[in-house]
């Protein structure tokens, strides 16, 4: 049964086929469907390939490259609270604030000259994350990092100047990019020198005679002598100059011996002297104020030294270095500890 149905199919097949049209449509459709096997085949194989790549590449290791910056990543400020150079060797304390940008940490170096002589300004110290190297300072801040620091900017002294100038440069890297700023100029006052003395004398350190009556002190005789304060200034703009001190208690005020500034009054009341210069506006480097004491011992003060003016009191201040200067003035006695000629001999 089954024969006969294909024997028919294939007579029925055969005679369709013997038909010159049919003949090319079946032989037409019989190279397309080859020609879209073949390419089906194709498809399917390349897609095949693209994931095998895709399924290497994720298990090959990431490469990083590396990040190229257009300019600097680093803010960096430095700063002085008291940029003022006070005697020939001098420690200014310096703040920096930083702030890394990048995403890496970053090299960082930064020295400082002197701007007159050419002399490299050396660092003393400094916090973390930076240290001193070759004087400067030296280190690796990390990505992201935004802090301060303190550092001490060791001074020595090389000129006279009233003013230094000191020139700071950052230098910068990441990775094989490096950057060096423009130099950034710092200008420190020089605060001089401003310093004062009081002494008593019988005869001055010329030699001249300037006291009255007997040496030592005797019972009954009137002795006068003659005090000195004085103020030097190197380079300061001084101003409010005070000098005050009390008589010892067997002292008397003989009054006022020479003046080259300011004025001197006596409080008589309060048995105190006082001096005062509103203004240095000159050159000069000296100023001073003299006086007359005098004392007439009694019984009761043989064998003492007696007290001409008591430990006092001075102070100044100095609008180039932004500062007081101050300090005590010593005690002065009938001993005379300045008078080259009669010092020592106080003792009544």
């Amino acid at each position: 049964m089954i024969r006969k149905i294909i024997d028919k199919w294939q007579q029925r097949y055969q005679k369709l086929y013997a038909n010159k049209l049919w003949h090319l449509i079946l032989d037409f459709g019989a190279i397309l469907l080859i020609v879209l096997l073949i390419i089906m085949w194709w498809i399917i194989r390349g897609s095949q390939w693209e994931i095998n790549q895709k399924i290497v590449e994720s298990f090959k290791p990431i490469k990083h490259q590396p990040i190229v910056y257009q300019e600097q990543p680093l803010s960096w400020k430095m700063s002085f609270e008291h940029p003022v150079i006070e005697g020939s060797e001098t420690e200014l304390e310096a703040k920096i604030e930083y702030s890394n940008q990048a995403k890496q940490p970053i090299l960082v170096e930064y020295n400082c000259r002197s701007v007159d002589d050419g002399v490299t300004v050396n660092f003393a110290s400094s916090s973390q994350p930076l240290t001193i190297k070759n004087g400067g300072l030296s280190g690796q801040i990390e990505a992201e990092a935004s802090s301060s620091l303190s550092a001490i900017l060791h001074w020595q002294e090389q000129s006279s100047r009233k003013e230094n100038k000191v020139l700071c440069q950052l230098t910068t890297a990441i990775g094989q990019q490096t950057w060096r700023e423009a130099e950034v100029e710092f200008v420190f006052k020089k605060a001089g020198l401003v310093k004062s003395s009081a002494k008593a004398f019988y005869y001055t350190e010329d030699g001249d005679q300037v006291g009255i009556g007997p040496l030592p002190p005797m019972v009954g005789l009137p002795t006068s002598y003659l005090v000195t304060w004085t103020i030097d200034n190197n380079g300061g703009d001084l101003s409010d100059i005070q000098f005050s001190a009390v008589l010892g208690d067997e002292a008397t005020w003989q009054g006022e011996a020479g003046l080259t500034g300011g004025n001197l009054s006596y409080d008589d009341k309060n048995r105190k002297i006082n001096w005062r210069i509103a203004d240095w506006s000159d050159e000069a480097p000296r100023k001073q104020a003299s006086f007359y004491v005098s004392i007439n011992p009694n019984k009761e003060a043989v064998g003492k030294v007696l007290q001409l003016v008591r430990i006092g009191q001075w102070k100044a201040d100095d609008a180039w270095a932004e500062k007081k200067w101050q300090g005590q003035l010593p005690e002065l006695t009938t001993n005379l500890d300045y008078d080259s000629r009669y010092k020592g001999q106080g003792t009544v």
